[in-house]
């Protein structure tokens, strides 16, 4: 009795641990532009895991997960409803993809996901005070360069003054999602440009746009 006990202990310790063994799978975005992968993950012993990330062109991202894992790629609604904490499958979807062994080193390009979600297009109007307008640029500058440098969602920035007043200053920014921006408003170093310009700006207005048309030369 107790040699068959333990056949049936290490029988379903070697079934356990064959369960939760770790398979890598990878995402690799193969679009040109930055894809925007929220990953909402159930694994087997009961967790539930949400993986946000901003891939850039090229890039791969991987991750050790057991069989039998639930993998749901979100759109901007489920990854908002699923980060308050609620389970996105009692929404009734189903999950991209549930982990099998043959899964294992598979690579899944972004282009076979889904439709790439809306960039973010904004228009800042500001007014700074002209005594200290080349200090702004300055901190302006900087601000940008590290964004375009170390946020991949950060796409484009482009500032302009008014011929007429240059202390009226006019920025168009691109962002690859709501999300790309949200995080952005979080860096550092836009934290660092806040602070630095809040005796500068004399006033802001932010205009949310929606892309019209777009077209410029290939060499642009």
């Amino acid at each position: 009795m107790k040699i068959g006990t333990l056949i049936l202990t290490l029988l379903s310790f070697v079934f356990s641990a064959s369960a939760q063994q770790a398979n890598d799978i990878s995402f690799a975005n193969d679009n040109k532009e930055v894809f925007h992968l929220s990953l909402i993950i159930y694994t087997p012993d009961g967790k539930i895991q949400t993986r946000v990330s901003d891939l850039a062109p090229d890039q791969i991202k991987t991750y050790s997960l057991p069989v039998a894992t639930e993998i749901f790629i979100a759109d901007g609604k489920q990854e908002a409803f699923a980060m308050k904490g609620n389970d996105i499958k009692a929404t009734g979807v189903k999950p991209y993809l549930v982990l099998k062994e043959s899964d294992a080193k598979r690579v899944i390009k972004t282009s076979s996901i889904a439709q790439m979600p809306a960039k973010m297009y904004r228009i800042a109007k500001i007014k700074v005070d002209s005594n200290q307008l080349e200090k702004y640029k300055s901190a302006l500058q900087e601000q940008m360069d590290a964004a375009i440098k170390l946020e991949p969602g950060v796409l484009s920035y482009t500032a302009v003054s008014d011929k007429k007043d240059p202390s009226v200053i006019t920025i168009f920014e691109v962002y690859a999602s709501p999300e790309a921006y949200q995080a952005h408003t979080s860096a550092p170093h836009f934290k660092k440009y806040k602070e630095t310009v809040k005796d500068m700006v004399l006033s802001l207005d932010l205009i949310d746009t929606e892309l019209v048309v777009r077209a410029e030369k290939a060499d642009y």
